[in-house]
């Protein structure tokens, strides 16, 4: 389970959104990511208005991630609506370990760490 949202990743959102008001409407923990099962799934977890590949997405409701998947934070106004972040589901690989390094793992003396998750990068920025 991955959360994402502003508590989150906090130095992202203020790297993607530096007007503070847009940053503001971005909720804590704005959705979560889980991964069992047969396709990961976003659930909404915030108040910010959100869609998932153009579809609007209610709080607390379960959505399929397919590769490619975009999901947006949105506005509205009256007379206008949109995007104002927008995010790309890309799923990827690691490579399998060689031999070697499983062999140096057996033998270290502290459990190794995993390297960080990264973040979905915005399309258009």
């Amino acid at each position: 389970l991955a959360g994402v949202g502003r508590q989150h990743q906090p130095e992202f959102f203020e790297a993607w959104l530096p007007n503070l008001a847009l940053r503001n409407s971005i909720s804590r923990t704005s959705f979560e990511v889980s991964f069992g099962g047969d396709v990961p799934r976003l659930t909404a977890r915030g108040s910010n208005a959100l869609t998932v590949d153009g579809a609007a997405v209610v709080a607390g409701a379960s959505y399929p991630l397919q590769p490619g998947s975009e999901v947006a934070f949105t506005y509205a106004a009256p007379g206008q609506s949109g995007a104002f972040l927008l995010l790309r589901f890309l799923p990827v690989r690691s490579p399998a370990p060689s031999p070697q390094l499983a062999k140096d793992a057996m033998y270290a003396s502290a459990p190794l760490s995993p390297a960080p998750a990264l973040p979905p990068s915005p399309t258009g920025a």
